[in-house]
């Protein structure tokens, strides 16, 4: 069992890697017919690449879940309020002084019409 989500997506990684290190070597290439064939070789990879991913996701575990939930370059409550909404006004705090840093949450606008939004950072 993986024990973080970047240990099974290596090879999707290998894969990115391969398709830039292609692309690269085209834009270097002189010879227009090379050139494309490289390219052509860069897109089949890259179609392997996202069928790999469609697979790979499609068949997730309870604890491959947990690990893709985590990851370090997913979005937060925040990034979320910052994209949908305006004028958002972050509330916190409790009666006694102590604020929750995980739990965001106040009046905000969205697409013109007020609303109350809370979420998990």
């Amino acid at each position: 069992m993986a024990k973080t989500h970047k240990e099974w997506e290596r090879p999707l990684v290998e894969l990115e890697e391969r398709i830039a290190k292609i692309r690269h070597l085209s834009e270097k290439e002189k010879d227009a017919v090379k050139r494309q064939e490289l390219l052509a070789g860069a897109d089949r990879i890259e179609t392997q690449k996202d069928e790999y991913q469609r697979i790979l996701y499609s068949n997730l575990g309870p604890w491959e879940k947990v690990l893709v939930a985590r990851a370090e370059k997913r979005p937060y409550t925040l990034d979320y309020i910052q994209g949908l909404f305006t004028e958002f006004v972050e509330l916190d705090g409790d009666r006694r002084g102590f604020v929750d840093h995980a739990i965001v949450g106040g009046p905000a606008l969205f697409e013109g019409q007020p609303v109350i939004v809370v979420g998990h950072q």
